[in-house]
Protein backbone atom coordinates (compact mmCIF):
# COMPACT_ATOMS: atom_id res chain seq x y z
CA UNK A 1 0.00 0.00 0.00
CA UNK A 2 3.24 2.53 -0.27
CA UNK A 3 3.29 1.87 -3.92
CA UNK A 4 0.52 4.05 -4.81
CA UNK A 5 1.98 6.87 -3.15
CA UNK A 6 5.60 6.73 -4.22
CA UNK A 7 4.43 5.97 -7.92
CA UNK A 8 2.14 8.86 -7.77
CA UNK A 9 4.61 11.18 -6.59
CA UNK A 10 7.23 10.40 -8.79
CA UNK A 11 4.58 11.37 -11.61
CA UNK A 12 3.96 14.56 -9.80
CA UNK A 13 7.62 14.94 -9.70
CA UNK A 14 8.53 14.23 -13.23
CA UNK A 15 6.02 16.38 -14.73
CA UNK A 16 6.57 19.17 -12.49
CA UNK A 17 10.27 18.93 -13.95
CA UNK A 18 9.09 19.02 -17.03
CA UNK A 19 6.50 22.18 -17.28
CA UNK A 20 9.30 23.76 -15.04
CA UNK A 21 12.01 23.64 -18.28
CA UNK A 22 9.76 25.02 -20.33
CA UNK A 23 8.28 27.60 -18.09
CA UNK A 24 11.82 28.61 -17.79
CA UNK A 25 12.56 28.66 -21.44
CA UNK A 26 15.18 25.45 -21.54
CA UNK A 27 13.31 23.71 -23.55
CA UNK A 28 11.19 25.55 -26.39
CA UNK A 29 8.42 24.02 -28.28
CA UNK A 30 6.03 24.84 -31.08
CA UNK A 31 2.80 26.65 -29.26
CA UNK A 32 -0.07 23.49 -30.20
CA UNK A 33 3.15 21.43 -28.42
CA UNK A 34 3.50 23.19 -25.42
CA UNK A 35 -0.36 23.31 -25.34
CA UNK A 36 -0.26 19.13 -25.55
CA UNK A 37 2.82 19.21 -23.06
CA UNK A 38 1.24 21.32 -20.60
CA UNK A 39 -2.87 19.74 -20.55
CA UNK A 40 -1.46 16.21 -20.32
CA UNK A 41 1.14 17.24 -17.84
CA UNK A 42 -1.47 18.97 -15.69
CA UNK A 43 -3.76 15.86 -16.82
CA UNK A 44 -1.56 13.53 -15.36
CA UNK A 45 -1.45 16.31 -11.85
CA UNK A 46 -4.86 15.37 -11.43
CA UNK A 47 -4.83 11.96 -11.86
CA UNK A 48 -2.04 11.56 -9.51
CA UNK A 49 -3.33 14.04 -6.80
CA UNK A 50 -6.95 12.77 -7.01
CA UNK A 51 -5.37 9.30 -6.63
CA UNK A 52 -3.50 9.87 -3.51
CA UNK A 53 -6.86 11.44 -2.55
CA UNK A 54 -8.95 8.65 -2.97
CA UNK A 55 -6.78 6.27 -0.98
CA UNK A 56 -4.48 8.10 1.70
CA UNK A 57 -5.45 10.26 4.88
CA UNK A 58 -2.87 13.01 3.55
CA UNK A 59 -0.60 13.90 0.69
CA UNK A 60 1.29 16.32 -0.57
CA UNK A 61 0.36 19.29 -3.09
CA UNK A 62 3.00 20.23 -5.63
CA UNK A 63 2.86 21.94 -9.32
CA UNK A 64 4.90 24.28 -11.11
CA UNK A 65 4.16 27.43 -8.67
CA UNK A 66 4.77 25.68 -5.58
CA UNK A 67 8.63 25.87 -4.18
CA UNK A 68 9.89 22.34 -3.54
CA UNK A 69 10.81 23.40 -0.01
CA UNK A 70 7.45 25.12 0.45
CA UNK A 71 5.36 21.88 -0.33
CA UNK A 72 3.89 19.67 3.15
CA UNK A 73 1.34 17.31 3.85
CA UNK A 74 -1.65 18.22 3.21
CA UNK A 75 -5.38 16.05 4.41
CA UNK A 76 -6.89 14.33 1.61
CA UNK A 77 -10.02 16.60 1.20
CA UNK A 78 -7.06 19.64 -0.19
CA UNK A 79 -5.41 17.18 -2.03
CA UNK A 80 -8.49 16.46 -4.09
CA UNK A 81 -9.53 20.39 -4.47
CA UNK A 82 -6.01 20.43 -5.96
CA UNK A 83 -6.65 17.59 -8.36
CA UNK A 84 -9.78 19.01 -9.45
CA UNK A 85 -8.18 22.26 -10.15
CA UNK A 86 -5.12 20.39 -11.85
CA UNK A 87 -8.11 18.49 -14.24
CA UNK A 88 -9.75 22.40 -15.34
CA UNK A 89 -5.95 23.36 -16.02
CA UNK A 90 -5.39 20.65 -18.60
CA UNK A 91 -9.24 21.50 -20.14
CA UNK A 92 -7.95 25.05 -20.18
CA UNK A 93 -4.82 24.44 -22.36
CA UNK A 94 -6.77 21.26 -24.48
CA UNK A 95 -9.53 23.42 -25.22
CA UNK A 96 -10.00 24.00 -28.93
CA UNK A 97 -6.78 22.64 -29.43
CA UNK A 98 -5.90 20.31 -32.49
CA UNK A 99 -3.20 18.21 -31.04
CA UNK A 100 -3.36 14.56 -31.16
CA UNK A 101 -1.74 12.59 -27.59
CA UNK A 102 -0.14 9.50 -29.09
CA UNK A 103 -0.71 6.47 -27.94
CA UNK A 104 2.64 5.86 -25.86
CA UNK A 105 1.40 8.46 -23.71
CA UNK A 106 -2.25 6.87 -22.99
CA UNK A 107 -1.83 3.63 -24.51
CA UNK A 108 -4.57 4.82 -27.44
CA UNK A 109 -3.94 8.10 -29.38
CA UNK A 110 -6.08 10.65 -28.10
CA UNK A 111 -6.94 13.57 -29.72
CA UNK A 112 -7.06 17.34 -27.62
CA UNK A 113 -11.05 17.46 -27.63
CA UNK A 114 -11.19 13.70 -25.92
CA UNK A 115 -8.70 15.00 -23.44
CA UNK A 116 -11.12 17.53 -22.63
CA UNK A 117 -13.94 15.34 -22.52
CA UNK A 118 -11.81 12.86 -20.40
CA UNK A 119 -10.70 15.31 -18.11
CA UNK A 120 -14.33 15.88 -17.16
CA UNK A 121 -15.38 12.43 -16.50
CA UNK A 122 -12.58 12.08 -14.27
CA UNK A 123 -13.12 14.95 -12.19
CA UNK A 124 -16.98 13.75 -11.83
CA UNK A 125 -15.95 10.37 -10.80
CA UNK A 126 -13.38 11.41 -8.36
CA UNK A 127 -15.86 14.16 -6.89
CA UNK A 128 -18.17 11.30 -5.29
CA UNK A 129 -15.40 8.67 -4.78
CA UNK A 130 -12.93 10.80 -2.42
CA UNK A 131 -16.00 10.32 0.10
CA UNK A 132 -15.12 8.34 3.23
CA UNK A 133 -18.78 8.01 4.71
CA UNK A 134 -22.02 8.12 3.78
CA UNK A 135 -22.23 11.93 5.05
CA UNK A 136 -19.50 13.27 3.05
CA UNK A 137 -20.94 11.30 -0.01
CA UNK A 138 -24.35 13.37 0.58
CA UNK A 139 -21.89 16.80 0.92
CA UNK A 140 -20.55 16.37 -2.58
CA UNK A 141 -20.98 19.13 -5.03
CA UNK A 142 -23.40 16.69 -7.12
CA UNK A 143 -24.42 19.61 -9.68
CA UNK A 144 -21.05 19.61 -10.28
CA UNK A 145 -21.05 16.08 -10.93
CA UNK A 146 -23.70 16.19 -13.20
CA UNK A 147 -22.32 18.75 -14.71
CA UNK A 148 -18.58 17.16 -15.40
CA UNK A 149 -20.77 13.94 -16.66
CA UNK A 150 -22.39 16.26 -19.15
CA UNK A 151 -19.16 17.92 -20.54
CA UNK A 152 -17.39 14.43 -19.97
CA UNK A 153 -16.65 11.02 -22.20
CA UNK A 154 -20.18 10.44 -24.40
CA UNK A 155 -19.36 6.85 -25.22
CA UNK A 156 -17.28 4.41 -23.20
CA UNK A 157 -13.01 5.32 -23.84
CA UNK A 158 -11.13 2.06 -23.66
CA UNK A 159 -7.31 1.88 -22.67
CA UNK A 160 -5.72 -1.09 -24.45
CA UNK A 161 -3.92 -3.16 -20.89
CA UNK A 162 -2.15 -5.95 -22.81
CA UNK A 163 -2.81 -9.00 -21.17
CA UNK A 164 0.53 -10.02 -21.98
CA UNK A 165 2.54 -8.12 -19.60
CA UNK A 166 3.29 -8.01 -15.99
CA UNK A 167 0.46 -6.27 -14.30
CA UNK A 168 -2.25 -7.46 -16.76
CA UNK A 169 -1.62 -10.61 -16.63
CA UNK A 170 -1.34 -11.05 -12.91
CA UNK A 171 -4.51 -9.54 -12.59
CA UNK A 172 -6.32 -12.42 -15.48
CA UNK A 173 -4.35 -15.20 -13.91
CA UNK A 174 -5.17 -13.94 -10.48
CA UNK A 175 -8.92 -14.51 -11.65
CA UNK A 176 -8.44 -18.02 -12.61
CA UNK A 177 -6.99 -18.81 -9.41
CA UNK A 178 -10.24 -18.40 -7.61
CA UNK A 179 -9.88 -14.57 -7.41
CA UNK A 180 -13.12 -13.50 -9.33
CA UNK A 181 -15.77 -15.97 -7.45
CA UNK A 182 -18.70 -13.57 -6.32
CA UNK A 183 -19.18 -13.18 -2.79
CA UNK A 184 -22.91 -14.03 -1.54
CA UNK A 185 -22.95 -11.35 0.82
CA UNK A 186 -23.46 -8.56 -1.71
CA UNK A 187 -24.43 -10.11 -5.00
CA UNK A 188 -26.95 -12.76 -3.09
CA UNK A 189 -29.40 -9.82 -2.71
CA UNK A 190 -29.93 -10.95 -6.89
CA UNK A 191 -31.99 -14.12 -4.97
CA UNK A 192 -35.34 -15.03 -4.80
CA UNK A 193 -35.40 -18.27 -3.66
CA UNK A 194 -35.08 -17.00 0.05
CA UNK A 195 -31.42 -18.91 0.59
CA UNK A 196 -29.56 -15.34 0.89
CA UNK A 197 -31.46 -14.44 3.92
CA UNK A 198 -30.94 -17.86 5.16
CA UNK A 199 -27.53 -17.61 4.41
CA UNK A 200 -26.81 -13.92 5.28
CA UNK A 201 -27.77 -15.01 8.73
CA UNK A 202 -25.70 -17.69 9.47
CA UNK A 203 -22.17 -17.22 11.51
CA UNK A 204 -19.14 -16.71 9.20
CA UNK A 205 -18.15 -20.80 10.02
CA UNK A 206 -20.92 -21.90 8.90
CA UNK A 207 -21.76 -19.73 5.11
CA UNK A 208 -20.19 -22.55 3.08
CA UNK A 209 -22.40 -22.45 0.08
CA UNK A 210 -23.17 -26.07 0.11
CA UNK A 211 -22.81 -26.93 4.00
CA UNK A 212 -24.30 -25.70 7.00
CA UNK A 213 -25.78 -26.91 10.69
CA UNK A 214 -29.47 -27.15 8.98
CA UNK A 215 -29.38 -26.97 5.55
CA UNK A 216 -26.89 -30.10 4.84
CA UNK A 217 -26.54 -30.44 0.84
CA UNK A 218 -28.60 -27.61 0.45
CA UNK A 219 -26.51 -25.73 -2.29
CA UNK A 220 -27.14 -21.87 -2.54
CA UNK A 221 -28.00 -21.24 -5.58
CA UNK A 222 -28.90 -17.73 -6.72
CA UNK A 223 -32.39 -18.08 -8.23
CA UNK A 224 -33.10 -15.34 -10.21
CA UNK A 225 -34.92 -13.36 -12.93
CA UNK A 226 -31.46 -11.12 -13.72
CA UNK A 227 -29.95 -12.58 -16.40
CA UNK A 228 -26.16 -11.40 -15.77
CA UNK A 229 -26.56 -14.71 -13.27
CA UNK A 230 -27.16 -18.05 -14.60
CA UNK A 231 -30.53 -18.55 -14.74
CA UNK A 232 -32.43 -21.66 -13.81
CA UNK A 233 -33.69 -23.40 -10.02
CA UNK A 234 -30.80 -26.07 -10.56
CA UNK A 235 -27.16 -26.31 -10.97
CA UNK A 236 -27.83 -28.47 -13.66
CA UNK A 237 -29.96 -25.47 -15.06
CA UNK A 238 -27.86 -22.76 -14.40
CA UNK A 239 -24.49 -24.94 -16.22
CA UNK A 240 -26.61 -25.17 -19.05
CA UNK A 241 -28.06 -21.43 -19.42
CA UNK A 242 -25.05 -19.27 -18.19
CA UNK A 243 -25.14 -15.22 -16.95
CA UNK A 244 -23.87 -12.54 -19.31
CA UNK A 245 -21.89 -12.00 -16.20
CA UNK A 246 -21.39 -15.02 -13.81
CA UNK A 247 -21.48 -18.74 -14.61
CA UNK A 248 -21.25 -21.74 -12.75
CA UNK A 249 -17.78 -23.23 -14.02
CA UNK A 250 -17.99 -26.89 -15.74
CA UNK A 251 -14.77 -28.10 -13.75
CA UNK A 252 -17.11 -28.80 -10.43
CA UNK A 253 -16.79 -26.71 -7.28
CA UNK A 254 -12.99 -27.43 -6.72
CA UNK A 255 -12.94 -25.07 -9.23
CA UNK A 256 -14.48 -22.07 -7.52
CA UNK A 257 -14.12 -23.46 -3.86
CA UNK A 258 -10.67 -21.81 -3.93
CA UNK A 259 -7.90 -18.96 -2.16
CA UNK A 260 -9.37 -20.18 1.50
CA UNK A 261 -6.85 -17.71 3.10
CA UNK A 262 -9.59 -15.29 1.87
CA UNK A 263 -12.27 -16.50 4.39
CA UNK A 264 -14.29 -19.81 3.16
CA UNK A 265 -17.38 -18.05 4.09
CA UNK A 266 -16.16 -16.05 0.31
CA UNK A 267 -16.81 -19.12 -1.21
CA UNK A 268 -19.83 -19.50 -4.22
CA UNK A 269 -20.68 -21.60 -6.75
CA UNK A 270 -20.03 -18.73 -9.49
CA UNK A 271 -17.05 -17.12 -11.35
CA UNK A 272 -17.01 -13.67 -13.06
CA UNK A 273 -16.53 -13.77 -17.05
CA UNK A 274 -15.63 -10.39 -17.40
CA UNK A 275 -11.71 -10.91 -17.21
CA UNK A 276 -12.22 -13.73 -20.05
CA UNK A 277 -13.75 -11.33 -22.20
CA UNK A 278 -10.66 -8.83 -21.68
CA UNK A 279 -8.53 -10.79 -22.95
CA UNK A 280 -10.79 -11.91 -26.54
CA UNK A 281 -10.59 -8.36 -27.01
CA UNK A 282 -7.20 -7.52 -27.59
CA UNK A 283 -6.89 -6.24 -23.94
CA UNK A 284 -9.39 -3.27 -24.59
CA UNK A 285 -10.14 -2.41 -20.75
CA UNK A 286 -13.26 0.04 -20.19
CA UNK A 287 -11.17 3.35 -18.27
CA UNK A 288 -14.45 5.33 -18.18
CA UNK A 289 -17.63 3.35 -19.73
CA UNK A 290 -20.86 5.55 -20.03
CA UNK A 291 -22.83 3.31 -17.83
CA UNK A 292 -21.01 4.57 -14.96
CA UNK A 293 -20.95 8.55 -15.73
CA UNK A 294 -24.81 7.99 -16.39
CA UNK A 295 -25.35 6.04 -13.00
CA UNK A 296 -23.08 8.83 -11.51
CA UNK A 297 -25.52 11.40 -13.10
CA UNK A 298 -28.67 9.40 -12.03
CA UNK A 299 -27.07 9.55 -8.36
CA UNK A 300 -26.59 13.01 -8.58
CA UNK A 301 -29.94 13.66 -9.32
CA UNK A 302 -31.55 11.24 -6.58
CA UNK A 303 -28.93 13.21 -4.13
CA UNK A 304 -29.51 17.05 -5.10
CA UNK A 305 -33.39 16.90 -5.53
CA UNK A 306 -33.20 16.43 -9.62
CA UNK A 307 -35.63 14.17 -11.17
CA UNK A 308 -36.47 11.22 -9.98
CA UNK A 309 -38.03 9.71 -12.87
CA UNK A 310 -34.89 10.54 -14.91
CA UNK A 311 -32.30 9.06 -12.70
CA UNK A 312 -35.07 5.99 -13.03
CA UNK A 313 -34.84 5.86 -16.88
CA UNK A 314 -31.15 6.09 -16.31
CA UNK A 315 -31.25 2.95 -14.16
CA UNK A 316 -33.59 1.53 -16.50
CA UNK A 317 -30.95 1.43 -19.38
CA UNK A 318 -29.39 -1.25 -17.85
CA UNK A 319 -32.11 -2.97 -15.30
CA UNK A 320 -34.29 -3.89 -18.41
CA UNK A 321 -31.70 -5.18 -20.67
CA UNK A 322 -30.55 -7.38 -17.72
CA UNK A 323 -33.88 -8.59 -17.99
CA UNK A 324 -35.74 -6.54 -14.66
CA UNK A 325 -38.60 -4.64 -14.68
CA UNK A 326 -38.55 -0.92 -15.25
CA UNK A 327 -38.69 0.62 -11.89
CA UNK A 328 -40.13 4.31 -11.89
CA UNK A 329 -39.71 7.98 -10.09
CA UNK A 330 -41.66 6.06 -6.82
CA UNK A 331 -38.65 3.21 -6.86
CA UNK A 332 -41.22 0.43 -7.82
CA UNK A 333 -39.20 -3.09 -7.86
CA UNK A 334 -41.67 -5.95 -8.88
CA UNK A 335 -38.50 -7.98 -9.81
CA UNK A 336 -37.49 -7.21 -6.08
CA UNK A 337 -33.64 -7.32 -7.58
CA UNK A 338 -32.21 -6.29 -5.47
CA UNK A 339 -33.93 -8.23 -2.04
CA UNK A 340 -32.54 -7.10 0.70
CA UNK A 341 -31.12 -9.01 3.67
CA UNK A 342 -34.33 -8.65 5.87
CA UNK A 343 -36.24 -9.56 2.63
CA UNK A 344 -37.80 -6.17 1.77
CA UNK A 345 -37.16 -4.79 -2.41
CA UNK A 346 -34.81 -2.48 -2.67
CA UNK A 347 -36.20 1.17 -3.57
CA UNK A 348 -34.64 3.43 -6.56
CA UNK A 349 -31.59 4.31 -4.76
CA UNK A 350 -30.25 0.36 -4.10
CA UNK A 351 -31.67 0.21 -7.71
CA UNK A 352 -29.14 2.60 -8.72
CA UNK A 353 -26.23 1.05 -6.39
CA UNK A 354 -27.45 -2.50 -7.90
CA UNK A 355 -26.90 -1.53 -11.24
CA UNK A 356 -23.52 0.09 -10.48
CA UNK A 357 -21.97 -2.23 -9.13
CA UNK A 358 -22.94 -5.10 -11.65
CA UNK A 359 -21.58 -2.75 -14.04
CA UNK A 360 -18.64 -1.08 -12.95
CA UNK A 361 -17.07 -3.95 -11.47
CA UNK A 362 -13.34 -4.94 -12.21
CA UNK A 363 -13.16 -1.38 -13.63
CA UNK A 364 -12.66 2.09 -13.00
CA UNK A 365 -10.53 3.99 -10.83
CA UNK A 366 -7.51 1.20 -9.29
CA UNK A 367 -10.16 -1.05 -10.86
CA UNK A 368 -12.15 -0.89 -7.47
CA UNK A 369 -14.99 1.39 -8.30
CA UNK A 370 -17.15 -0.99 -6.33
CA UNK A 371 -14.97 -0.32 -2.80
CA UNK A 372 -14.84 3.66 -3.61
CA UNK A 373 -18.84 3.82 -3.93
CA UNK A 374 -19.23 0.97 -1.26
CA UNK A 375 -17.13 3.03 1.23
CA UNK A 376 -19.62 6.56 0.92
CA UNK A 377 -22.60 4.50 0.78
CA UNK A 378 -21.69 3.10 3.84
CA UNK A 379 -22.25 -0.47 2.26
CA UNK A 380 -18.85 -1.97 3.55
CA UNK A 381 -18.29 -4.79 5.81
CA UNK A 382 -17.82 -3.94 9.26
CA UNK A 383 -14.36 -3.33 10.04
CA UNK A 384 -13.15 -2.05 7.11
CA UNK A 385 -10.83 0.14 6.49
CA UNK A 386 -11.56 3.43 4.99
CA UNK A 387 -8.68 4.96 4.11
CA UNK A 388 -4.87 4.24 3.86
CA UNK A 389 -2.43 5.79 6.60
CA UNK A 390 0.26 7.93 5.14
CA UNK A 391 3.33 4.77 4.08
CA UNK A 392 5.63 4.13 6.48
CA UNK A 393 8.58 4.76 4.13
CA UNK A 394 7.11 8.18 3.82
CA UNK A 395 7.48 9.00 7.37
CA UNK A 396 10.66 7.42 7.76
CA UNK A 397 12.37 10.08 5.03
CA UNK A 398 10.48 12.79 6.65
Amino acid sequence: FGNPFTWNFRAVAAVVDGLGAIDAGTVTLPAEREARAKAFGYFVLGLAHGTVAILYDQGYIYDPSIDRENVELRPYNEVMDAALGYFDQAIQYAQGQNFSIPSSWMSRETSAADLVRISHSMKARYRAAVARTPAERDAVNWNAVIADVDAGVQSTWQMNLDYTNWWSSFVYYSHLLGWSQLNYHVLGMADQSGQYQRWVARAPGDKHPNLSADQQGDPFLIVTPDTRFPQGSTQAQQDANPGTKWIIPTQGPGAQWAQPGRGTWRWSYYRNVEFANWMANDGLFDEISRTEMNLLKAEGLVRSGGSLGDAAAIVNQTRTAAGLNATDASGTNTSCVPRLPNGECGGLLEMLKWEKRLETQYSGMLHATWYFDSRGWGDLAEGSFLQIPMPERELELL
